[in-house]
């Protein structure tokens, strides 16, 4: 990602299109777009991320391809203003994300860097050659040995420098067969440089070229990629998958162990994908995780750019719904603190305050997601419906209609519905593989058949088709629990987690938020929330053994946010005597703006009562007030009224090590500095532009910051004034 300012002043990212400017690179003096934020400097979520990634079992990959790339996440300071901006927020559920584009060297932009590495997600850029400006490319970058070795060690630079994992390899393009040797060779250097430079590094090899030179998609693991697999870290499966080749695939790795190696690719658009993509995903993906093998979801984006933006939010909870429970969830590491910013809002919050009315986007600025969304209160079932459509008739003797078969393959047929030719087609066509042999093969073969019938009169057709529909059944209908997020309001970033439910279920109504590891290392735990004015509902958080479903019987740990105890009569019942119950220890306003309300609470070890649990489930429960258990004056149109709850933010806390630094190991307060690059700033002024975590006020100068006391935020990106000292 080269960093230049457009017309507006803006910093914003861009790749590198030509062989010349990649050979031109060099870091510059500054550390910008780089991914720094403090999480990643937490030790033990290093190690987490790195036990994930060596754990034995398949992986899953998301590939983003939409429109080009490089759209509203280039400008790496955030852009204001209305924005249909692609938002990811399913992090949980994947281990490796790839920033593609069709630019030679494609450089994820800073946004995607923070936000991936922020939940412990591998993120990679992309490689790309293809057609004949890839082949004049790959001709020159494979000239000699000192070359290749100039340029893989400029490409693991890069990946340094900016912060991310590693590079897919994708060569679209024909190659010479004497110069085989030498992309092999880049493969490998590559792969070897990443593993010494980067600590996660990662290279992926795109199944296109094979050992001969030739451009031709194999769709599985076998002897003409094999040289190119055997020197990286994966390869990335082309789409056209059958069950047969996933099963030469799994042979074929197993002999090297190396079977979670292979991601085969699922295109969510569904070209060549069994099933047409888009919300039938599910049966390939079970395809694929039956033989052991990881998947590699290209361009999950078709949610928001094939069905526009209008109901995103319900799409895209739609589509990784029907997945989620195939996928094995990341659960979060302690120490973290979270407002679950989408990066993404209407405003912008600190502190409950609006500083900002402006809408806005910001991938930099997402926060930790839940492990949970909408989609756990929900049963999604994939139904297939015949549709029969009629053909508009044709009375002109000698006329072709032409249809358009389920792949999108353009075919003539003049007979379709006669005992000639229609049968032996369509055989055809079933049969046919991706490659564009077999698709020059069916198109003859639909021509030959056609030649026979072009003099017969063409009636009013039907053509059957298959249409996905997909039926969304609600787990708990009478307490109907919805659970959003909420932009209209926040407490840090740019809104909130909104949890409703009716109370006329008269049962408590359990939200499952965030999967957590490593509980015993808990010391306290922050949540700062808010309700409805007037309400008549108790709200409580809860610790229940994971991956159980949670609910009072199992829960470990509650906290209740009442001061009343009423929560703890409410709930005496249903809880175990291994439960601990902890009222706050501290219960303040959070913030003279928007009611939020701050409860505290400090974990004794004692506390947990089984002590070979590390693995939690973090929950919120809604309590409906009964008014024969709490003895309060509460009228039935106040039973009625739903309960709702809005969560601003939560910190789970532990003890911090010793270490010299002054600073804490955790975000606590996320703060945003508004930075706005002059228009008359040059190229050569970027290198004044550094970033620095902590800061006081907007006012705020290099010299003061080192030694704020403030607690540490997201890392913010500022341009230094001639004036100012440079860090």
């Amino acid at each position: 990602m080269n960093c230049c300012i457009d017309c507006d002043g803006n910093p914003v990212s861009q790749p590198f299109k030509s062989l010349k400017s990649l050979s031109e690179w060099f870091p510059p003096e500054y550390k910008v777009c780089a991914s720094g934020n403090l999480l990643d400097q937490n030790n033990d979520y290093q190690k987490f991320r790195h036990s994930r990634k060596l754990s034995n079992e398949p992986k899953i990959l998301v590939c983003h391809d939409m429109a080009g790339g490089y759209l509203d996440d280039r400008f790496i300071q955030g852009c204001y203003g209305e924005t249909n901006g692609y938002l990811f927020y399913h992090w949980q559920l994947i281990d490796t994300f790839i920033y593609f584009s069709h630019h030679f060297i494609t450089i994820p932009p800073s946004g995607w860097i923070r936000a991936a590495h922020k939940h412990g997600v591998d993120i990679l850029g992309t490689i790309i050659t293809e057609w004949d400006e890839g082949a004049a490319i790959c001709k020159q970058m494979l000239e000699s040995f000192a070359l290749v070795d100039e340029l893989t060690t400029r490409l693991a630079n890069i990946a340094a420098f900016y912060g991310f994992d590693g590079w897919l390899i994708n060569i679209e393009n024909k190659i010479d067969p004497d110069q085989i040797p030498l992309l092999q060779t880049f493969a490998r250097q590559l792969t070897q440089k990443c593993h010494t430079q980067l600590q996660f590094g990662t290279v992926l090899w795109y199944d296109s070229v094979i050992d001969t030179g030739e451009l031709k998609w194999q769709d599985e693991l076998n002897s003409s990629n094999e040289m190119f697999f055997e020197v990286c870290d994966g390869i990335f499966l082309n789409y056209c998958i059958t069950s047969e080749k996933l099963r030469n695939s799994r042979e074929k790795a197993l002999g090297s162990g190396r079977h979670h190696d292979v991601y085969v690719g699922i295109d969510c658009f569904g070209r060549g994908t069994p099933g047409g993509g888009g919300f039938n995903l599910r049966m390939v993906l079970e395809m694929v995780l039956a033989e052991g093998l990881s998947c590699a979801l290209f361009a999950p984006g078709w949610v928001l750019e094939h069905l526009g933006p209008e109901n995103f939010q319900n799409n895209n909870t739609k589509f990784w719904g029907i997945l989620s429970d195939l996928l094995n969830t990341r659960p979060t590491s302690p120490p973290f603190s979270t407002s679950f910013c989408q990066g993404k809002g209407e405003k912008y919050f600190l502190h409950g305050k609006v500083i900002s009315d402006k809408p806005w986007y910001n991938l930099g600025l997402q926060q930790l997601q839940p492990s949970f969304t909408q989609s756990q209160f929900i049963s999604y079932h994939i139904t297939e419906k015949q549709i029969t459509n009629l053909t508009e008739p044709h009375t002109n003797e000698g006329d072709k209609m032409k249809t358009v078969d389920s792949l999108g393959i353009d075919t003539v047929d003049g007979s379709r519905g006669k005992e000639s030719g229609s049968s032996s087609s369509m055989e055809t066509l079933s049969s046919m593989s991706c490659d564009d042999n077999s698709l020059e093969a069916a198109d003859g073969a639909v021509a030959q058949d056609d030649a026979s019938s072009i003099t017969k009169t063409n009636y009013p057709e039907t053509k059957d088709e298959k249409k996905i529909e997909v039926i969304s059944e609600k787990k708990q209908a009478d307490a109907n629990p919805k659970m959003a997020w909420d932009l209209s309001c926040g407490y840090n970033g740019g809104g909130c987690i909104c949890l409703e439910a009716s109370s006329r279920f008269n049962q408590p109504v359990i939200f499952k938020l965030m999967d957590i590891s490593g509980v015993k290392k808990l010391i306290q735990l922050c949540v700062t929330w808010k309700a409805q004015q007037n309400y008549h509902h108790q709200f409580a958080l809860m610790l229940s053994p994971a991956p159980e479903e949670p609910s009072l019987d199992i829960a470990k740990i509650i906290f209740d946010t009442s001061t009343s105890l009423t929560a703890e009569s409410l709930l005496s019942e249903k809880r175990s005597k291994s439960v601990s119950y902890l009222p706050p220890e501290q219960t303040l306003a959070a913030s003279d703006h928007g009611s939020w309300i701050k409860s505290k609470y400090n974990i004794l070890p004692e506390n947990f009562k089984i002590t070979d649990v590390e693995d939690m489930t973090l929950s919120a429960v809604l309590v409906p007030c009964d008014p024969l258990s709490s003895g309060s004056d509460v009228s039935t149109t106040a039973i009625d009224q739903p309960m709702c709850i809005w969560i601003g933010q939560i910190e789970a806390l532990t003890e911090l090590p010793l270490s010299s630094s002054t600073q804490p190991s955790f975000v606590s307060n996320l703060c945003c500095l508004e930075v706005k690059a002059g228009p008359k700033l040059c190229s050569t002024d970027l290198e004044q532009m550094v970033m620095n975590p902590c800061f006081k006020d907007k006012q705020t100068v290099c010299s003061s910051v080192s030694n704020s006391n403030y607690h540490s935020p997201e890392f913010i990106i500022f341009t230094a004034t001639n004036n100012s000292q440079v860090l």
